[in-house]
Parts: structure tokens; C-alpha cells; sequence
């Protein structure tokens, strides 16, 4: 089949042509959420409201999109609430075109997680379990000791140093950055990256923060956006989360 990404209304026909979703109306762009790895929109039809999600048809992207799903599947099944895949009519999970491909998840009526305490047992809870069921799944390749966000450049830090001091001058704000460079300093060697086979791996989110929890007030709704999950460091997981 040969179609190019031209228009919403184009990816309307599309959703009507794999799905069985009764009426569909044209989809519009999901508002607060970026467009840069790929364009979501929401789709309202007969059968509810969904997030269609468009993705480049390339064997790492297609491979990406397999575990993503089989993973969102397995969370579901031990208890972690995520956004439902749609399958299509044929039962697959998302829709392959010539160069681009489709997803179609629930549409979760939430918001970002508010940061409070109930909220930050909810997330450490939550997290915690996503670990511990997802211990033994397959996991795809990824360099466990290349930890997103492990290393801090240190110009920035001199450089915020700087402007705080042309704020206030004093022994109270060279006290805290003495401090925060004990600290970096301390940090950089216990992470240092010969030592991080030392700490314990698995299958890690890769992205456990509050936009990716989404919640109705304090009731955790849905865990999103597993692009980054693959075989990790927990550590990592948890610094990310705090």
C-alpha cells in the first residue's frame, strides 16, 4: 500500500479504513504535548476518544513498537494502569504504511502528576512495582552504563554559580556551593563509569517523571510513554523519578 502523510483528515481515513470504531471524526493535534519524535492527535469516534500517535516504518522503529506493546500489555496484566493499545481490525496492534506507521492508544482523561505526598508515595509505589514485574521479561539491547542525565556539565554549574553571586555575594552562598561540588564530586566518582557494573539492572521506564504519570486528582491513572524502557540501571529510574 502507498500512502504519504498529507493531512488529519488523511490519518481520519486511515483510522476508519484498519479500525472498528464506527464513526470517526477528523482527529485534531493532542494540545501540551511536543510533536518532535513523532505527531499525536486526538481522534473522538462512536467507540470513544483515542490518542493516534504516527511513528517512521524502519525495522528499529517497528521492533521499538512491538515491545513497547507487549510491554504496555504486560504492566496491564500485573496491575500498573497504562493507556490500552487499540488493536485494529485485523488484531494487530498499530498500523504499517510505506514510509510511516499508526498507533492508536485510549485517551486518558488526566492531568500531570501535582507533586504532594500522596502523590510521591503513589509514583515510588508504582515505580517500585513496574520493577519488580517486569524482572525476567525479555528486554531490548540497550548500554546499561550509559545513564541518561548521570553527568553534569560543569561550565552550567560554575556559570549558575556566577549569577548567584552577583545576587548576593556572601559565606552562605559560597557555603552551598561548596557543598554541591562535594557533592558532584562524590557523585562523579561512585558513578564513575567502570564502576557502574556494580550496580543492579533490569528492565527500567527510562523517562519516570510527573508528565509521564497522569493522574485525576490523587489516583494514578496511567503510566505513558515507554519509547525509553529497555535494560537499565534501577538507580537510574529512581534518581530521574526524585
Amino acid at each position: 500500500m502507498s500512502t504519504q502523510l498529507t493531512g488529519l483528515e488523511l490519518v481520519g481515513d486511515i483510522i476508519r479504513e484498519h479500525y472498528d470504531l464506527g464513526e470517526v471524526q477528523t482527529p485534531r493535534p493532542l494540545e501540551g504535548t511536543h510533536q518532535r519524535r513523532h505527531r499525536k492527535m486526538v481522534v473522538e469516534t462512536s467507540s470513544g476518544v483515542f490518542v493516534a500517535k504516527t511513528y517512521k516504518n524502519d525495522p528499529i522503529t517497528i521492533d521499538a513498537l512491538y515491545f513497547q506493546h507487549h510491554l504496555s500489555h504486560h504492566l496491564e496484566q500485573n496491575g500498573l494502569p497504562v493507556a490500552r493499545i487499540q488493536p485494529t481490525r485485523d488484531g494487530r496492534t498499530f498500523v504499517t504504511l510505506d514510509t510511516w506507521c499508526l498507533e492508536l492508544q485510549e485517551f486518558i482523561d488526566g492531568h500531570c502528576m501535582f507533586v504532594n505526598s500522596t502523590t510521591l508515595e503513589i509514583s515510588g509505589s508504582a515505580l517500585g512495582r513496574f520493577h519488580q514485574v517486569c524482572q525476567g521479561i525479555p528486554v531490548p539491547p540497550r548500554d546499561t552504563r550509559k545513564w541518561r542525565f548521570s553527568e553534569v556539565p560543569r561550565d552550567i554549574f560554575e556559570r549558575f554559580y556566577a549569577m548567584a553571586l552577583q545576587e548576593r555575594n556572601d559565606a552562605i552562598v559560597k557555603g552551598h556551593y561548596e557543598n554541591l561540588n562535594l557533592f558532584l564530586k562524590q557523585a562523579t566518582e561512585a558513578l564513575d563509569i567502570d564502576k557502574r557494573y556494580a550496580f543492579e539492572t533490569g528492565l527500567i521506564h527510562g523517562d519516570w517523571h510527573g508528565g509521564n504519570l497522569l493522574f485525576q486528582g490523587d489516583q494514578l491513572k496511567a503510566i505513558i510513554d515507554l519509547e525509553f524502557a529497555g535494560d537499565g540501571c534501577y538507580l537510574e529510574d529512581i534518581s530521574y523519578a526524585v
